[in-house]
């Protein structure tokens, strides 16, 4: 019938019927946003009290999809809708998926969510069509074709769990997903539905073809990438879930206290959701939530390897930058990456050091505190931004010489896009450029440049050269974090 991205949910079903609704869903992508869509969909199908007694949610694994098309073909005793829900099917992962579940089953297990790790590791198992039995021992590294060198203890955690919980390794579903495709190609009783949710699901995958010729199937996939356009999708997709619990709520956040937070969570809809329910119980009767409530009570979480090694760079942490690279490095991030990243860091230090050593970043003060640098910096550096938008603007002007003048306009409105040069590319979030102003106090202006003419002789070894890309960066570290005199 149709494939409908989650943002367009909500408009999909007010401009639907009821009558005109299918008969199965499938809903995969994030985890809070497939169940958002699912309460979406059940809110509206069963209302009031009737969601209690005529939902029937069922554990996506293999073995109960003969159990849910029983039960969506039975009658209930009580008339009316009926939904059977396969919640975080494992039905759709196949060979193919096999190493995103194993990465799954290791993330999930080492952050002790062991009911989702359990999901992924036996999942991950079926699709080698293996037992628990069949990777015990000091050989479980070429059973499952392993670099006999990649640390395995984690399974022995989640083997013992599965085992205490009397979990099994589900039966390969060829035949199991081909009687499901049979009843949906028959057919449920007028009224009854199913609503299958997953995290994964290939669109190549049969199953997932036959729903999208029989129902609705609703994308809740966000970019995990660095992207600019994966950045906007994912600024969306949080700010919407954030006014959402906090309409729910009665609450506010300042722009601030929430910038301060994509910071220190990332995108990680569940954790962010968590940790603004705690702010909300942590202020209590006041209707809003500030900075000082987010840096009294949340810890940092987000997981970013290119945000940790540059942070400790800035720190001038030799020991910490050390670590942080050789994890980048064994993570398979390419050694020309993970250059970009830090000569990126130091240009942001050196534009910074630029503002600071200016007649008008005279008003900033090592060590000043948050209050402070809103009421007197920021005006400052606004000031200096847009003095030197005027000066791009009339060097653009005076080399290209536009000859009309919407050429003109054409040309400043470049200018002002390309914000590379400018302190604070975002006057809605002042939190980063009150970070970057306090790391660049680390440093001179001279060990700055200094620094990126050495990421600039690395680049050329790297590329023109057979010297080992790990010593060259090793060797950057040294420099800029002081170790070693710059020559």
């Amino acid at each position: 019938m149709t494939e409908i991205h989650f943002n367009d949910l909500a408009k999909k079903i007010k401009s639907t019927k009821i009558e005109d609704f299918p008969q199965v869903f499938l809903i995969h992508g994030e985890e809070f946003l497939y169940k958002s869509a699912m309460d979406m969909i059940v809110d509206l199908l069963l209302p009031g009290s009737s969601r209690t007694l005529n939902l029937d949610p069922l554990e996506g694994i293999t073995e109960n999809i003969s159990r849910a098309v029983e039960r969506i073909n039975t009658y209930s005793l009580i008339p009316g809708t009926k939904i059977v829900a396969l919640r975080d099917a494992k039905i759709f992962y196949s060979r193919e998926d096999k190493w995103t579940l194993f990465q799954k089953a290791k993330d999930e297990t080492e952050n002790n969510e062991m009911k989702k790790g359990a999901g992924y590791f036996t999942s991950f198992l079926s699709s080698l069509d293996l037992d628990f039995d069949d990777i015990e021992g000091e050989n479980r590294a070429d059973r499952l074709g392993i670099d006999p060198n990649e640390d395995l203890r984690w399974m022995d955690k989640i083997l013992g769990y599965c085992r205490d919980k009397g979990i099994s390794v589900p039966k390969q579903s060829s035949d199991l997903i081909g009687f499901l495709i049979s009843a949906l190609e028959k057919g449920f009783p007028k009224g009854h539905y199913l609503i299958i949710t997953t995290e994964l699901a290939g669109k190549n995958h049969r199953l997932y073809k036959a729903i999208k010729k029989a129902g609705w199937i609703i994308d809740s996939t966000v970019p995990k990438g660095e992207r600019k356009a994966d950045k906007v999708q994912q600024e969306k997709i949080l700010n919407e879930r954030t006014r959402g619990i906090l309409s729910k709520r009665g609450k506010s956040i300042e722009k601030d206290a929430y910038y301060a937070m994509v910071d220190m969570i990332g995108f990680d809809i569940r954790a962010f959701a968590n940790d603004l329910e705690k702010l909300i119980n942590y202020v209590g009767n006041r209707d809003t939530i500030t900075l000082s409530d987010v840096q009294a009570l949340l810890k940092r979480t987000r997981q970013d390897p290119v945000f940790e090694l540059t942070n400790a760079i800035t720190d001038r942490n030799f020991e910490s930058s050390l670590f942080f690279l050789n994890s980048m490095l064994a993570a398979g991030i390419h050694p020309l990456q993970v250059l970009t990243a830090i000569a990126n860091q130091i240009r942001k230090l050196i534009i910074a050091k630029a503002f600071t050593e200016s007649p008008s970043g005279k008003v900033w003060q090592k060590g000043a505190h948050y209050n402070y640098f809103q009421k007197n910096v920021v005006p400052a550096i606004l000031d200096h931004d847009n003095l030197l938008r005027k000066h791009l603007e009339r060097w653009e002007e005076f080399f290209n010489k536009p000859k009309t003048k919407s050429n003109k306009k054409t040309s400043k409105n470049k200018i002002a896009d390309s914000s590379d040069l400018f302190l604070m590319k975002n006057p809605k979030n002042l939190y980063p450029t009150y970070q970057l102003l306090k790391k660049s106090d680390n440093f001179s202006a001279d060990s700055l440049k200094a620094g990126l003419n050495a990421l600039g002789e690395a680049d050329l070894l790297m590329k023109s050269t057979a010297q080992n890309p790990t010593r060259v960066l090793e060797n950057v570290l040294f420099k800029i974090c002081g170790i070693m005199p710059v020559t």
